[in-house]
């Protein structure tokens, strides 16, 4: 099945942005937006989610380069877990079991339950068994899927803070700049007119 195609002027009106801010954030943040035969771009339905995501990102306030490391990382992640899809691995390097089995709360089948197959205490106890470990397992992966939002949340927030903090502390050394380029500018006025004013007194 073709994926659907919408044109930068679609893409546009779907985000209710204007094109030229679609352009800028390619650039800035570095997406990956296909072009066609003559070169032209066009958006598919993964570019317009992510695109929605960045725009509510910056409706909260975050800075482009924030953003940018922000997705940054995420596709490492989704590279990393792709690569490594038979146990996918958590941003701290931990591997995610996801279910029962991988998570050893599973018993493997034994001859010992096959030789007391006939009683059924111990074939319900069994199955029992089975169950609390799926549930755990299930549990655990909820949990995991919740923990990484937060995580990447964190993240973000962090990212966001830094980038403000270095911003304020550019403005603040570029104020001080200024005011002492002013300061010797008014020094040297200062200095001028002391040495006409000199020249002046006979």
């Amino acid at each position: 099945m073709e994926k659907v195609r919408y044109m930068i002027s679609d893409a546009a009106r779907i985000l209710a942005l204007e094109q030229h801010v679609l352009r800028y954030w390619e650039d800035e943040l570095q997406l990956d937006i296909p072009r066609n035969e003559m070169g032209h771009r066009y958006y598919t339905d993964e570019n317009i989610k992510e695109l929605m995501r960045i725009k509510e990102l910056r409706s909260q306030g975050y800075q482009l380069k924030a953003i940018r490391m922000y997705l940054k990382k995420e596709r490492q992640i989704a590279k990393k877990e792709k690569e490594n899809s038979a146990f996918p691995e958590d941003m701290d390097g931990f591997v995610t079991l996801t279910n029962a089995k991988e998570l050893g709360l599973c018993p493997e089948p034994s001859g010992e339950l096959e030789d007391v197959s006939q009683d059924g205490t111990r074939i319900k106890l069994e199955q029992f068994k089975i169950l609390m470990s799926e549930i755990i397992a299930e549990a655990m992966r909820d949990n995991n899927e919740l923990l990484t939002t937060h995580v990447e949340e964190r993240i973000l927030k962090e990212m966001n803070y830094l980038m403000q903090e270095h911003y304020q502390m550019e403005e603040d050394y570029y104020k001080k700049l200024d005011e002492a380029i002013r300061g010797s500018i008014r020094k040297k006025k200062q200095e001028k007119k002391k040495f006409f004013a000199k020249k002046r007194t006979p």
